[in-house]
C-alpha cells in the first residue's frame, strides 16, 4: 500500500473538529466545521476509490 493511502486512510477515520461559539454570554453552540467534514469526506471517497482499483 503507497503511503499516499496511508494518509488519505488516516484523514478518513478523522472525526470533524467541533467548532464551539459564543452567541449570547452563556449561550455555547458546538456545530461540526465545514472544511472538516468535506476533506474528511473527500478522503473516504479516495480511499474507496483506491481500494475498488486496486480489486479490480
Amino acid at each position: 500500500m503507497n503511503e499516499y493511502l496511508l494518509i488519505l486512510k488516516m484523514i478518513a477515520s478523522q472525526k470533524p473538529k467541533c467548532e464551539e461559539q459564543e452567541i449570547f454570554p452563556g449561550q455555547i453552540i458546538t456545530q461540526n466545521c465545514p472544511v472538516c467534514e468535506r476533506v474528511i469526506t473527500m478522503a473516504k471517497i479516495a480511499v474507496q476509490e483506491a481500494e475498488n482499483k486496486s480489486e479490480s
